[in-house]
């Protein structure tokens, strides 16, 4: 019997939350799963267990599902949180989770201008 990795259940609940909140949002936008695996290049199988909460979406392909469906990455990750455990939302006094979170909205950001470049949110600029 080969030593397998403990998962994590608070990763756990949180890719359940996710994928909860990104199927509403495709039933709400009548959008089916044959189209969101073809917009990650996936097949369905894969899309279905990601859908499901039984395997973790990666962040590029959280940020190109978001995108597809015409959200923002963060409106998905904040709907789906329920609670204090998500440190990029939580506004901590702490000054080493304060560099943690500017650590990780680094990173999201430079992600996120990798995959899409420097383009213009209109919607964001309209406000």
């Amino acid at each position: 019997m080969g030593d397998r990795a403990r998962r994590d259940p608070e990763l756990d609940v949180w890719r359940e939350r996710i994928a909860e909140e990104l199927r509403a949002h495709m039933a709400r936008r009548r959008l089916t799963g044959a189209d969101g695996a073809r917009a990650l290049g996936m097949d369905q199988a894969t899309f279905s267990r990601k859908m499901l909460g039984k395997v973790s979406f990666s962040a590029e392909e959280i940020l190109k599902l978001s995108n597809w469906m015409n959200r923002h990455v963060d409106e998905v990750l904040a709907a789906a949180y329920n609670g204090p455990t998500n440190p990029c939302l939580s506004h901590s006094d702490d000054p080493s989770a304060q560099s943690r979170v500017t650590d990780w909205a680094k990173r999201g950001y430079e992600l996120a201008r990798r995959l899409y470049g420097d383009r213009v949110d209109v919607r964001a600029s309209a406000a």
